[in-house]
């Protein structure tokens, strides 16, 4: 393939097949992944001469990365370190690549990529923005230093359908404003196709330029009404708001809302889809309703129990009854442990015992094959380790399942497998679902009924 100075090139294709192994290649980010065999050239064409990506020593390669590459990561809770303010890790950036510690352009910034106010974002750490918010901030690190190539791993997929294209849109005038070339990679067609000058497409670990066929294939759930059915989850007047306070200093503490006055009721075997901007409060509802954070008023009330009043019986019960999946996998999954590992802890947890058979059984039911069962998790591309975290949170059958953006990182063809596998269960087991998305589209296939969450 070849990328042309201030061209924006998209790469597309199915969950494992090498997009991001390719990426990771042009800035030789694969060396601390188990060994790779690199064939080939990628030359880099500086202006006092080539460079062969592969072959370059290491400060070569080092003063690259500083001054001419901009690289998106995919896992945006990965990246940036969680005990440092988000301003001053973009500052960071331009003292790496030797550039002034220009606050105000940092601002600028922040607010272009819809971060508002810039000021508040350039202040808090990582753990106090949203999943969306962090991304949008790993994209102000990659633009900061106007760099001639900018590397995008699926820069939008934590972000809202307006916001997707409004990034998108932001990247590309940005590269057509400094001339630099945007390389893209992404599983929303519509989104390449209408930004990229060309597209290329991975499929097996080779390289495309004919798309392959669309699966636009969803089963529509049918509308039912749930008034006779009883209430596994009865939540009212639900707030939750965050402290942020100064480090080292006396400042008041101000609170942030999150969620405030929200309700929701969900039968036994129906899907809600919950749907709204990033930075909504629709992680924090997850959250809340898996008892992993708690609230600060209102009620919540799981099979007519109020969850306040649970004793450790109860709640170890309701953990095994309520499975969530969460929006960035690489973060829920520890890292020291094998795919094997992390299922066979998920059963022995509640005593149960399950020999490979039954594990390669339920990996397949994702389109996993039983070779990823000795992996780590950086091992597995996005959409597998997605797929993963989805098995687990099926494997002792749950009867309601929580599910945060769980198709964000998926190619199209196997997000509607996975929906189509949710809507089955709901179907012959009776699973209760929340569905969190920003594809709208998705969540009105999949949901008996929709409630949205406002910024």
């Amino acid at each position: 393939m070849e990328i042309k100075r201030g061209a924006v090139t998209g790469i597309a294709g199915p969950s494992g097949s090498g997009k991001t192994m390719l990426l990771r290649s042009m800035c030789r980010l694969y060396e601390a992944l188990p060994p790779v065999e690199c064939e080939g050239q990628i030359i880099y064409n500086k202006k006092n001469g080539p460079v062969d990506m592969l072959r370059a020593d290491d400060a070569t390669i080092n003063n690259l990365r500083r001054h001419d590459l901009g690289y998106v990561f995919q896992q945006s809770a990965e990246i940036l370190n969680p005990s440092i303010r988000v301003g001053d890790q973009i500052i960071e950036r331009l003292t790496l690549a030797n550039r002034p510690k220009d606050k105000e352009a940092v601002l600028d910034l922040l607010s272009s990529l819809g971060l508002t106010p810039p000021e508040r974002i350039y202040k808090s750490f990582p753990f106090q923005l949203s999943g969306g918010q962090i991304q949008r901030c790993l994209i102000a690190i990659a633009l900061v230093i106007q760099p001639p190539l900018i590397l995008a791993d699926e820069p939008t997929s934590n972000l809202d359908m307006d916001l997707q294209q409004q990034i998108t849109q932001l990247l590309v005038d940005h590269a057509r404003q400094y001339e630099s070339s945007l390389v893209i990679v992404s599983h929303n067609m519509d989104l390449l196709e209408s930004h990229c000058d060309q597209i290329y497409y991975v499929k097996d670990g080779q390289l495309w330029e004919t798309p392959p066929e669309r699966n636009e294939a969803v089963d529509t759930i049918h509308n039912h009404d749930f008034s006779d059915k009883k209430k596994i989850v009865s939540i009212t007047d639900l707030g939750k708001s965050y402290k942020k306070r100064g480090l080292f200093t006396s400042r008041k503490d101000t609170e942030v809302m999150a969620i405030d006055n929200f309700s929701i009721d969900i039968h036994e075997g129906e899907i809600v889809g919950i749907i709204g901007p990033s930075g909504s409060g629709k992680s924090t509802l997850a959250k809340i309703m898996a008892l992993l954070i708690d609230y600060d008023a209102g009620t919540y009330l799981y099979r007519n129990e109020d969850v306040l009043a649970f004793s450790k019986k109860q709640i170890k019960a309701f953990r095994r009854e309520c499975q969530i999946v969460f929006q960035d996998p690489l973060s829920a999954l520890a890292p020291h442990r094998t795919v094997r590992q992390h299922l066979q802890d998920r059963a022995e947890a509640y005593k149960e015992s399950m020999d490979d058979d039954a594990l390669i059984d339920c990996l397949q039911s994702f389109a996993l094959g039983a070779e990823i069962l000795d992996r780590l998790p950086k091992e597995l591309s996005g959409g597998q380790r997605q797929r993963v975290l989805i098995a687990r949170a099926l494997l002792l059958s749950p009867k309601l399942l929580i599910c945060d953006e769980i198709t964000s990182s998926l190619d199209e063809a196997t997000a509607h497998d996975i929906l189509n596998i949710l809507l089955n269960l709901n179907k012959s087991k009776g699973l209760s679902v929340l569905f969190i998305s920003h594809n709208e589209p998705l969540v009105t296939a999949i949901s008996h009924r929709i409630i949205g969450l406002s910024s």
